[in-house]
């Protein structure tokens, strides 16, 4: 019997020797089957080992977003802003910076309206 890894490839020959050819391909079907498996739970692991990181990451980062969203809760309350829909702000924004795009007075204006 002999192994040969296939260069630049993860594949392998298998040559197995035997009077019987039948054996001799049985045994060389199950030496084929043996490696895929593992390489097929060597591939397994680093996937799961890689979702792993993903999960932890994900949740990290959820827990710094909920300590931010709570210090914004936090400085609404200390400011007393009373604002029931924070993207109400949004439009009247843009409607602001649609105008200033077309005329430069427009800044003098937005500070003496505010």
């Amino acid at each position: 019997m002999s192994l040969m890894p296939v260069r630049n490839t993860k594949l392998i020959g298998i040559t197995v020797y035997s009077e019987d050819k039948n054996e001799a391909a049985r045994l060389a079907n199950v030496i084929a089957e043996t490696y895929r498996d593992y390489r097929l739970h060597l591939r397994r692991q680093l996937t799961l080992n890689g979702i792993k990181v993903l999960e932890d990451q994900f949740q990290s980062e959820g827990e710094q977003i909920q300590a931010v969203q709570t210090n914004v809760d936090n400085l609404r309350k200390e400011l007393s802003v009373n604002d029931s829909d924070p993207n109400s702000m949004i439009p009247r924004l843009r409607s602001r910076r649609s105008n200033c795009a077309t005329t430069t007075p427009c800044v003098s204006k937005a500070r003496r309206a505010t």
